[in-house]
């Protein structure tokens, strides 16, 4: 598990900058860290690539308050940022070379909206493609002792072999058992999901270089979380999108190359008129109105203190399948800002507010997106995003988005528990049987 070689970058050839403007720290697996290093280098910024171990993350989140990964540290300014969407936001307000977000209020909140979807919606189905197929998940497990792993205090004294197993245990909990994929017609649903989606963007990179139009903008970069990260570089999904949408395939290595200076024209060309959406983006807004329905059904949950709650997926199907799902404080959070984003537009323009409205009507995300009103919720780490709070205390590494402990318990009731129960029901039997039947 330690080479000179394995998964190493020469340093030498990085040409990092002496005096970078940030430094970016990410894990080269990282949904999110996918996503905004993408920003980073179509921005072109004077920027250092930091990938830390599990120790330097500890020492982080005592400046940060969290070891979720990515952060930038402001060398400019002295301040670290956390969460993607506010990242770009901030940058692009004190930073950016060139705007990715629409000029139009109507196409911006959309772009907001499918920004929300892809982070939060599509985080389905690429952890379930990258934990569920044991080849992928072998795979990604053995990685990740390689680039990330090294054990503080007394887990030194664990083996690191074991490390792989532990690790692929605890996320197929989390990405698949948590997910309430277990029968067959659930397994199909959240694959559909992935596919529904990926054909659609195949359908919309055959006529056009980037989602919007001539340049990238934020839907492209919002793509980008899944679909560099985990479709095209884990090895199933990856050997799907060659196969099934090679302009999909095409679309995320352009991005990876894509500085803004490069472009060919500094006009952006949009593919619909402004107030409008692109029509073939159509296909993707049953998705996003089942998650706008899971949105709200999630906040009710929160609301009512449960740790989990029971979903109808349907992946792009015309019939869906209740899933028992870990309730998400964070996606509270994320549908107050599409309230809250919506009323600002509203405020300042109300033409355009009415036509986003007739739009969410039309796609059928209005009524769930306002349904029991407004749930609030504090923000994480309990200070604005992009902003961090140092924490001074525990450098453990974060949890993901839910804790551990009612999906532990939850998994332990319901495939541990039968178990040990069948297993003594069957001793008295066995021990009836062992004691009769003697063979000479």
């Amino acid at each position: 598990y330690s080479d000179h070689i394995s998964l190493k970058l020469d340093l030498d050839r990085l040409k990092d900058p002496t005096n970078p403007d940030f430094n970016l720290y990410l894990m080269d697996l990282s949904y999110f860290s996918g996503k905004l290093e993408m920003y980073f280098r179509y921005q072109d910024f004077n920027f250092r690539r930091v990938e830390p171990m599990l120790t330097e993350l500890a020492e982080i989140k005592k400046e940060t308050g969290t070891s979720q990964v990515p952060l930038v540290l402001d060398n400019k300014r002295g301040e670290w940022l956390r969460d993607t969407t506010y990242i770009i936001q901030h940058m692009e307000k004190e930073y950016s070379h060139v705007s990715i977000l629409p000029k139009c209020p109507v196409q911006s909140f959309f772009s907001f909206l499918l920004e929300d979807f892809a982070d939060e919606y599509m985080w389905r189905p690429a952890m379930y493609y990258r934990w569920e197929p044991t080849y992928d998940a072998k795979s990604i497990s053995s990685r990740f002792t390689y680039e990330f792993c090294d054990a503080p205090g007394i887990q030194k004294c664990v083996p690191k072999q074991l490390y792989a197993p532990v690790l692929l245990f605890r996320q197929w909990m989390f990405s698949v058992f948590g997910e309430g994929i277990e029968d067959e017609e659930q397994h199909d649903i959240v694959k559909s999901q992935y596919l529904v989606v990926l054909d659609t963007l195949q359908g919309i990179l055959e006529g056009t270089p980037f989602l919007f139009g001539s340049h990238p903008t934020l839907v492209d970069f919002a793509f980008m979380g899944p679909f560099f990260r985990h479709f095209s570089s884990d090895s199933t999904p990856r050997k799907i999108m060659q196969q099934n949408a090679p302009a999909v395939f095409e679309w995320v290595a352009r991005m990876w190359n894509c500085k803004y200076h490069q472009l060919s024209s500094t006009s952006f060309h949009s593919s619909s008129k402004a107030g409008s959406l692109p029509p073939s983006w159509d296909n993707l807004f049953p998705l996003v109105s089942e998650y706008m329905d899971y949105l709200h059904q999630n906040a009710m949950a929160w609301k009512s203190k449960k740790t989990s709650f029971e979903f109808a997926f349907k992946g792009g199907r015309p019939q869906g399948k209740n899933c028992l799902v870990q309730t998400v404080e964070y996606r509270v959070w994320c549908r107050i800002e599409l309230q809250r984003r919506f009323n600002e537009i509203q405020s300042k323009d109300e033409e355009a507010g009415t036509k986003i409205e007739s739009l969410l009507k039309k796609h059928d995300c209005w009524e769930a997106l306002w349904r029991d009103g407004r749930v609030e919720c504090p923000p994480e780490l309990g200070v604005e995003p992009p902003f961090c709070k140092p924490s001074g205390g525990s450098g453990m590494v974060d949890s993901p988005k839910w804790p551990l402990e009612p999906l532990l318990w939850r998994y332990i009731k319901t495939k541990v528990l039968p178990s040990i129960f069948i297993a003594l029901a069957f001793l008295p039997i066995a021990y009836l049987l062992f004691t009769t039947f003697v063979i000479d």
